[in-house]
């Protein structure tokens, strides 16, 4: 990925591509926040608030990434999120564009669809363009 500030119109699929699945057992991405989640996989969705002025005619976006995974068996859930969590974040390191985490939620249940899920959220700044 080029190291050109991206545009605010395709942060969120630059995201999608960085984190996107490289080995079978990878979760899916989806690049949105969906209506039902699938277990394993990471939603993409902006934060609140959305942009951060950083100087003059500059900003920050920022995004959540949503790690879900089965609430079935909540200590193998837990687990489950951890590696997903550390999976991201390796991603976002090693991209030569700034994904910077700012925070990173405890784990919890996530309701989507209709089905409880166990979640958490990696919340990530990025430099953007607007236009």
């Amino acid at each position: 990925m080029s190291t050109a500030t991206i545009a605010i119109t395709n942060v969120r699929m630059a995201l999608a591509a960085v984190l996107a699945p490289i080995a079978p057992a990878d979760p899916p991405v989806v690049p949105f926040d969906p209506d039902a989640a699938i277990a394993p996989s990471f939603g993409i969705r902006w934060d609140d608030p959305w942009l951060e002025p950083s100087g003059q005619c500059r900003y920050n976006a920022l995004l959540q990434i949503i790690a879900v995974t089965s609430l079935l068996e909540p200590s193998e859930a837990v687990a489950d999120l951890e590696s997903m969590v550390a999976l991201a974040i390796d991603r976002m390191d090693a991209d030569p564009y700034p994904w910077w985490v700012t925070r990173v939620g405890a784990p919890g249940r996530f309701p989507s669809g209709g089905i409880e899920y166990q979640g958490c959220i990696v919340q990530v700044r990025v430099p953007v363009a607007t236009n």
